[in-house]
């Protein structure tokens, strides 16, 4: 009995993860959002800011960049590609989300 409700607890915790990143993949940035950028070896490029009414930050050698309506792996290739024409050779960039706008319900 044990490993029957052990095995349908990993089934569902498995489930869950993958719903978690599939809604994180689909999730677009908007106003309200407060988002973290981290640069590996590059303190003075990491960035944690909330989203205001443009959708727009200003960032570190790329200047405005529109961040509303992007999906965070949108939004690390949207740095990688600024920062490699001229600044960093191969940027690893992680990007998060520290608190969602509130009007996002899950």
């Amino acid at each position: 009995m044990a490993c029957v409700a052990r095995f349908f607890l990993i089934l569902y915790l498995a489930t869950a993860h993958v719903a978690y990143a599939e809604s994180v993949e689909q999730y677009r940035l908007a106003p309200g959002d407060l988002i973290k950028i981290q640069v590996f070896g590059e303190p003075d490029l990491d960035l944690e800011i909330r989203l205001g009414s443009t959708g727009m930050i200003n960032y570190p050698f790329l200047g405005k960049i529109m961040v509303s309506g992007l999906s965070l792996e949108g939004l690390e290739h949207k740095l990688v590609t600024g920062l490699k024409a001229g600044y960093l050779l191969d940027p690893q960039i992680n990007t998060s989300i520290v608190e969602y706008r509130p009007s996002f319900s899950g």
